[in-house]
């Protein structure tokens, strides 16, 4: 048995030895973070010019600890600049306004030949540039490039203060001319991914509603054609049942049998419509959420915020309580066709209306403006065939006018889905 003493020696240096493991593994961590930072190659946009603003800041405190010139302000203007522009929580307004602080008084107060603070402001303005809306990267430009040229006029470092204003002005439009055109090249690809991405839903969708289309096809051959006869059979097995009624036992026994199976292949072939039904009208809806409807219009059309021209819509009333759910949903998808199309082969600003009448039918109404001809998709026509079944589906009617320069679609659903007998 080990004594308590030696006992509690080995807890506290096995206590010891963790918080070791931990903080070598904090350090070792941290040394990761630092090295995964300065690895321009995963952002080289984002990094790339902070890490110039870095060296220059180094080379300046290198250089003024070198010939002996330490200058308090300088220093502490070099590092808040670096501070300011690398910490990512402070809102822009209040970087700007502290970037333009520091020029002025990196103008006035620090060193001739200081310009960290000039190069950090540089650097701001590329990733303003690059990561904000133009009119707002503007609006810094003006700032940070006025507070430059003027601090330089009122401090008069130079004789040659015109053709610095010049070149300080030079380098405030290039660099935001620069991230400008960055910017622009990422909103490009992300446009066309976006496109790439719509179309090969648009083929997943397709590809599916002729699959549920031929399910559909196939149910009703089945009711049409199968169900029909072996209904037939059925009767005729009854019939011969009551005209043989002093038939032996054996025949009897045959045509009970037959019966039997007449009617176990009926119920058994409700089963497989119903299936083949079920998968028909489902299966084009694998891509979202069964439980959509009218109510998710607006998610809807914030979905395609993004776009240069976004859609809007104009809801009047409001939807009935006891709208069917099938109803519901078909209002909800003829909208996104609809909308999905327009943007496909249109051109601007689609309209979209939903006008839910009291006791009175509902009225969808999608306009947009159409593209030339020449300038059109070819389409297979697959969407607009599909969206007028889903309509008709529920008892409503679809009407398509394209007169070659607005393309309007209205579909009109009744408040009470009208089953048609089969």
């Amino acid at each position: 048995m080990i004594p308590p003493i030696q006992m509690e020696e080995f807890g506290n240096a096995r206590v010891h030895d963790e918080a070791g493991v931990s903080f070598q593994s904090g350090m070792i961590d941290s040394m990761r973070a630092v090295v995964d930072w300065f690895d321009v190659r995963a952002d080289p946009v984002g990094k790339l010019p902070k890490l110039i603003g870095y060296a220059t800041a180094m080379v300046e405190i290198v250089s003024m600890g070198l010939d002996g010139r330490f200058v308090g302000v300088t220093l502490l203007l070099t590092v808040a600049a670096c501070v300011l522009v690398s910490v990512k929580t402070v809102p822009p307004k209040l970087v700007c306004a502290g970037i333009v602080l520091g020029i002025c008084a990196n103008e006035m107060f620090a060193d001739p030949k200081a310009v960290t603070v000039i190069v950090m402001a540089y650097v701001w303005l590329f990733d303003m540039s690059v990561a904000r809306p133009r009119s707002e990267a503007l609006i810094y430009v003006l700032w940070v490039g006025g507070s430059l040229c003027a601090a330089h006029i009122l401090g008069a470092r130079l004789s040659i203060a015109t053709l610095t204003v010049l070149v300080y002005a030079l380098w405030a439009a290039v660099v935001a001319s620069l991230g400008a055109a960055i910017q622009s090249q990422r909103l490009y690809v992300a446009s066309v991914v976006d496109r790439a991405a719509r179309a090969e839903r648009t083929k997943e969708e397709t590809a599916l509603r002729r699959v549920a289309e031929e399910r559909l096809r196939i149910a009703r051959e089945l009711h049409d054609v199968v169900a029909h006869h072996i209904t037939v059979v059925g009767m005729q097995i009854n019939l011969a049942r009551a005209r043989l009624g002093g038939a032996s036992a054996d025949v009897e026994s045959a045509l009970v049998q037959a019966g039997d199976s007449t009617h176990s292949v009926i119920l058994e072939m409700q089963d497989i419509l119903q299936v083949l039904r079920d998968m028909g009208s489902d299966q084009s809806e694998a891509l979202a959420p069964a439980d959509v409807g009218s109510s998710d219009l607006g998610q809807l059309v914030q979905s395609f915020e993004l776009l240069e021209n976004p859609p809007r819509l104009g809801v009047e009333g409001v939807p009935p309580p006891d709208i069917p759910p099938s109803v519901d949903l078909a209002v909800y998808r003829v909208v996104q066709e609809a909308l999905t199309n327009a943007y496909k082969h249109g051109i601007g600003r689609a309209e979209v209306n939903v006008n839910f009448g009291t006791n009175a039918d509902i009225a969808v109404t999608v306009r947009n403006s159409t593209a030339p001809r020449t300038e059109q998709t070819e389409a297979s026509g697959w969407g607009l065939v599909g969206m007028r079944e889903r309509v008709q589906a529920v008892g409503g009617s679809l009407d398509i006018v394209d007169d070659g320069r607005v393309f309007t679609l209205r579909a009109v659903f009744p408040p009470r889905r009208r089953h048609h007998s089969a």
